[in-house]
């Protein structure tokens, strides 16, 4: 159970990565579209040049899990980068699309009824990571706590420190 947890947990860090740094040396990286589909998870990336621009890119990335039905609680760690470099991008800032997408995340995991007893955890790093909210099954505290993060000033990128805090989480759920 904590492997698939694991597991998750890595996709959802590394498909959010995707989608708010543009990295161009990801393994699912490919020029134009992609779509990748493992029977659980479909994930599907468009690429396309903006054009006027210099190695600008607009990136749209979905991911999607299957309709299947829950048995067994999952908890979940979201890492959230609140470093320096989440105060630019455009139209809105890397921050703004993250909160946004963490906040969907965490309606779909703990929204409706929630009679499994799923929890979110949620991490933040810049130069030092943080334990930002213990485990809970309470949508309004998550978002709460997503809400009340913002990036720092002169604050680096630690997420090595972020993944150890939440392997942290993990371990003591």
């Amino acid at each position: 159970m904590k492997n698939n947890i694991k597991k998750i947990l890595l996709a959802l860090i590394l498909s959010s990565m995707m989608l708010i740094t543009g990295m161009n040396d990801f393994t699912l990286h490919a020029s134009g579209d992609t779509s990748i589909d493992n029977g659980d998870v479909i994930i599907d990336k468009i690429a396309k040049a903006v054009p006027d621009t210099c190695r600008t890119f607009e990136v749209e990335l979905k991911v999607e899990r299957k309709e299947l039905e829950q048995s067994v609680p999952i908890d979940v760690v979201l890492v959230i980068d609140t470093s320096t470099s989440m105060t630019t991008g455009w139209p809105t800032s890397r921050m703004a699309a993250t909160k946004a997408a963490a906040v969907n995340f965490a309606q779909m995991v703990l929204g409706g009824s929630n009679t499994i007893g799923n929890k979110i955890s949620v991490v933040n790093y810049g130069t030092n990571a943080n334990h930002t909210l213990d485990w809970t099954n309470s949508l309004s505290s998550v978002i709460a706590s997503i809400d009340g993060l913002n990036p720092g000033s002169r604050s680096y990128t630690n997420i090595h420190e972020g993944f150890i805090f939440a392997e942290q989480r993990i371990d003591e759920a």
